[in-house]
């Protein structure tokens, strides 16, 4: 008689257990088919090549808040590390804008902006900084934006 108690409990436990990990697994599904609301994360790439950076591979992440761009972080693959130090000094000597953080990691130069020095630089209005108007603007410079 206890044994057929301590069974019955432990299949009670059983099925707890999976109706929680069944709550738990609808949630995560649930947030990512939603995407988390309107604050999503615009992801651009090109690929391209000039006469001073050479061949790069480029992306774009913007993060949104309040429907406007929050944080801007843009990063060029370049095809060798000589070229990425030359662009780190010359980028030393020229940036004076706080608003934008300049990184280089090996052959990756990433620079990291606030949307106002953004706008600023690219002659951009506040308006300009939406989601849809940043899309159209990247797409039209020939960028795959998702």
């Amino acid at each position: 008689m206890y044994n057929k108690h301590i069974l019955k409990g432990g299949e009670k436990m059983k099925k707890t257990a999976k109706s929680i990990l069944l709550v738990m697994v609808m949630a995560v599904l649930l947030l990512a088919l939603t995407g988390c609301g309107e604050n999503k994360k615009l992801v651009a790439t090109k690929d391209g090549e000039d006469n001073f950076f050479g061949k790069y591979k480029e992306t774009i992440e913007i993060t949104f808040k309040d429907k406007k761009a929050d944080k801007i972080v843009m990063t060029r693959e370049l095809e060798d590390e000589e070229t990425a130090k030359s662009i780190k000094e010359l980028i030393g000597y020229l940036n004076t804008d706080e608003g934008m953080k300049f990184e280089v990691d090996g052959k990756k130069v990433t620079i990291t902006c606030e949307p106002k020095s953004f706008a600023k630089e690219l002659g951009l209005e506040d308006d300009d900084l939406s989601r849809e108007s940043l899309k159209k603007d990247l797409e039209d410079e020939g960028y795959k934006v998702k």
